[in-house]
């Protein structure tokens, strides 16, 4: 039988397995963006090519939220015969119920995903968001978005799908470099 040192023992163990899990969950909040504020150019490689890319991340309304604009080119290559243009808009909000930040990402091809921060993931230097819903995509697909901050002024993407096969493949990796801050809020 378990004695009150057995039990002690237990509680700590699982104490030290959740700390990782909810430490920081109090620093979560739409000022956790500010790192991206700004404007930015970037190179991306992939599944569907090499690409040219630029994001500009602002607050909006009061500082409520945070409104990104990426567009990335895709010329004509190998895995990419046709070329093109693909564009996002993205709010990023706080969710109070859940003390989450929200991503709400839409493009051009009719794509909408609603994306949550996964709290345990979150450190200075990365953020992870984990989609919770994805329109207009074949049912049982995921998508992961990782923000890796290499410095003040840059920062790699990765964006990852899962296609109903249990685990994510990377689809795309953007290396962006600031190329001015931004003066809101």
């Amino acid at each position: 039988m378990f004695n009150r040192f057995s039990i002690s023992i237990i509680f700590l163990t699982l104490a030290q397995l959740i700390a990782p899990i909810t430490a920081g969950a109090e620093d979560i909040s739409i000022e956790r963006l500010r790192v991206l504020l700004g404007e930015w150019r970037g190179v991306g490689d992939g599944k569907w090519g090499k690409s040219s890319a630029e994001r500009t991340y602002s607050f909006v309304f009061d500082g409520i939220y945070v409104r990104g604009h990426g567009r990335s080119v895709y010329p004509r290559q190998d895995k990419n015969p046709s070329g093109e243009i693909h564009e996002t808009v993205d709010m990023f909000s706080f969710d109070r119920n859940r003390k989450t930040i929200v991503l709400r990402q839409f493009d051009n091809e009719a794509f909408v995903t609603t994306y949550y921060l996964i709290p345990a993931t979150l450190s200075p230097n990365k953020m992870e968001f984990m989609s919770e819903h994805l329109e207009n995509v074949p049912v049982g697909w995921r998508a992961r978005v990782l923000f890796d901050f290499k410095g003040e002024d840059e920062f790699h993407e990765y964006f990852e799908l899962d296609t109903n096969k249990g685990s994510f493949e990377r689809y795309l990796t953007t290396r962006f470099l600031r190329i001015s801050m931004s003066d809101n809020k």
